[in-house]
């Protein structure tokens, strides 16, 4: 039976505003800093979403982790390499290339140079819808071409390589949807002003989704709607308290994003069971750049598919499910044989929560 991948577009476009909901005022964006890349990097990949770029890459012989790469490395102990990974926001796509021109990255060891610093007929993996709209820009500034990989392919062989599955790898593209991390980072800049995925997700850990989402036990009262075995904690309309009379400026920046965040990961598991239920799943393995490692995203998700499935449908994430295509790029190098890479510790994380849906 093929794989089955139900893929989540991460593109929204970015909304600027003086002042939000709350009346607060931006603060000032500051560029990323970027890891520079050794001399003995061997192999590197992109992967380029509307949103984020992610970049894997192979360092061969290298003992430690690189100045400023804040993921965790997998050890690859039978290419004696280790992966490499970090990300930042597509639109200092610009500043990124600037930066490895003035770095000269080299890759491949190569002394054949051009004027850029960059080997000869240099070529690169890439996927994501980012790997067409931009290969131009890296061929005319950087010499370098894009060996472009397809999307979906590289997300099952990066999930393949995690989980260390084995077999014909066969795979189908099921469904999607429109909404998925671009869409919350862009409500998320509109309602709270935050200037970092990772600046909404402190600010969500700080606020109470209860100050604006109205439960049922704020229409059925105390005792909630036991004939359908709805709690009186559980959401009863995401936001629905905003239709009060009190001002939006008098509304927490922290419940806001706080509200945002239960709302979007609840409707991330509800999708994901339905789709699941129609061809009869029992696991569903959640990537993308919007889960990192984030304790609250994952128990939601796993706290709505337990609620929906009843407890028959499973929740798992994955160390480094953002970069699930940069990887499945990288291993189509024919260098690479993808049967013999091993990594040190593979074992997925299972997020579970004890509380009901809805609190």
């Amino acid at each position: 039976m093929p794989t089955q991948i139900t893929t989540h577009a991460s593109e929204a476009n970015e909304a600027e505003r003086e002042t939000n909901a709350a009346g607060n005022v931006p603060a000032m964006e500051s560029i990323p800093s970027f890891p520079k890349l050794p001399i003995n990097s061997s192999l590197i990949s992109l992967d380029i979403g509307g949103t984020l770029i992610k970049v894997v890459y192979l360092v061969k012989e290298n003992k430690n982790c690189m100045t400023g790469c804040s993921e965790d490395a997998i050890e690859c102990r039978t290419l004696d390499g280790i992966l490499h990974f970090f990300k930042f926001e597509t639109k200092y796509m610009n500043e990124w290339i600037e930066f490895l021109r003035s770095e000269r990255l080299l890759v491949g060891g190569s002394s054949d140079r051009q004027p850029t610093g960059f080997p000869k007929n240099m070529s690169i993996k890439a996927t994501g819808g980012g790997s067409y709209k931009y290969a131009d820009i890296f061929r005319d500034r950087l010499s370098i071409t894009f060996d472009i990989v397809d999307e979906i392919a590289s997300v099952a062989a990066g999930a393949n390589f995690l989980l260390q599955v084995t077999g014909n790898k066969i795979f189908e593209r099921v469904t999607g949807t429109h909404f998925g991390g671009g869409t919350i980072f862009g409500l998320a800049r509109l309602l709270t002003n935050c200037q970092s995925y990772d600046e909404f997700l402190e600010m969500s850990q700080h606020g109470d989704n209860r100050a604006l989402d109205l439960t049922v036990g704020d229409i059925y009262g105390d005792m909630g709607y036991p004939e359908h075995n709805l709690s009186a904690s559980a959401i009863a309309s995401s936001f629905g308290k905003v239709n009060g009379s009190r001002k939006l400026s008098e509304y927490k920046v922290e419940d806001i994003a706080a509200t945002l965040l239960r709302d979007f990961t609840y409707h991330i598991a509800q999708i994901s069971y339905l789709v699941a239920a129609l061809l009869g799943l029992k696991r569903i393995y959640f990537g993308g750049s919007y889960i990192r490692g984030h304790a609250s995203t994952m128990d939601n998700i796993s706290y709505g598919l337990n609620y929906w499935s009843k407890g028959q449908v499973e929740a798992v994430f994955l160390q480094h499910e953002g970069f699930l295509g940069a990887v499945g790029a990288l291993l189509n190098y024919k260098k690479i044989d993808p049967n013999i890479l091993v990594q040190d510790t593979p074992t997925p994380q299972v997020s579970s929560r004890l509380s009901d849906v809805g609190e």
